[in-house]
């Protein structure tokens, strides 16, 4: 194994988290929230923000593809890559978080994903984007728009193995 596990990483899964690992559904379910700590950076800060169900559903996925997530989520702004692994890591995620995607004033999410990209030497590595909304610029193709409501599914997992 790669001493830096970045470089091991040929599949990329950028991830959503509003909408995509929580959604209105599960906001909805009275559950516990510890969010007393006002530290944005704690992990348990929002410890039970993210639905279990679709946490297992992207390790599903990740297992079944060997992707590392780049989080293309707003929780990335103001936060390190390695807080984004502590915090999905307390909901029980069992990938790797490889980067984050940089804040491209007045463009859409799908510029800064391109951003990411380009930013990479060589060529693109697959990919797939987990994302509730549509303004993904010229990635449309790698989109699996997930259902707001819901949530990650398994069908929205079965398409983005298939892309």
């Amino acid at each position: 194994m790669a001493s830096d596990p970045k470089a091991c990483v040929t599949q990329i899964v950028f991830l959503d988290i509003d909408g995509v690992l929580n959604s209105v559904r599960w906001s909805r379910m009275p559950h516990e929230r510890d969010i007393s700590d006002e530290d944005p950076d704690n992990p348990k800060r929002r410890h039970s923000a993210l639905d279990p169900a679709t946490i297992e559903r992207l390790n599903n996925l990740i297992e079944r593809t060997g992707a590392g997530v780049v989080v293309s989520s707003s929780w990335r702004i103001g936060r390190k890559t390695k807080v984004l692994q502590s915090i999905l890591d307390s909901n029980g995620f069992r990938g790797r978080v490889v980067g984050k995607t940089g804040r491209a004033s007045g463009r859409t999410r799908g510029h800064e994903i391109s951003d990411w990209l380009d930013q990479r030497r060589g060529e693109r590595p697959p990919l797939v984007i987990l994302d509730d909304r549509c303004d993904m610029a010229d990635l449309h193709e790698h989109l699996v728009r997930v259902n707001p409501r819901v949530g990650l599914s398994a069908a929205n997992v079965e398409a983005a193995v298939a892309i």
